[in-house]
């Protein structure tokens, strides 16, 4: 969705040689709501890699399943920088704490904010979307406001 795609097109603005993306695998997103809805890890990873090569030729992307919340983070000792959204900054504090007790060096984290709103209550997210397909809504609004 449009809030991924955010990102990565802000990583591979800033990146100089590599970009590496981590997808989740069903093991992650078993307990997500409307999981039913998700497309297998091979086509979302095809997905990621067509996006990028479209917006960046000539760099390189490195697709990484991930079935934990840290990823390559904690296992590649090259990787300087993380593009987080608003919403999982706290994840990048924690992936710097992990590497700070394995004797890595910090990544400078980088953060965007919500796609789509002024806050996390009209944000655009892979719930809303999955909930979208799954119940086929026709009067279903994917941004709405408080306001």
């Amino acid at each position: 969705h449009i809030g991924h795609k955010l990102l990565l097109t802000l990583a591979l603005m800033w990146a100089k040689e590599k970009v590496t993306c981590g997808i989740t695998t069903a093991t992650m997103l078993t307990k997500k709501a409307y999981s039913e809805c998700l497309e297998p890890l091979e086509t979302r990873t095809a997905k990621v890699v067509e996006f990028c090569q479209r917006v960046r030729r000539g760099i390189e992307v490195n697709v990484v399943p991930i079935s934990d919340p840290f990823g390559p983070t904690i296992t590649e000792p090259v990787l300087d920088a993380l593009v987080v959204s608003r919403e999982t900054s706290k994840g990048g504090d924690a992936i710097n704490q992990k590497r700070r007790e394995l004797g890595m060096s910090q990544v400078a984290i980088y953060e965007i904010g919500l796609a789509g709103s002024t806050d996390a209550n009209s944000k655009i997210s892979s719930t809303t979307i999955r909930q979208f397909l799954a119940t086929g809504a026709n009067n279903f609004a994917l941004f709405h406001s408080n306001s």
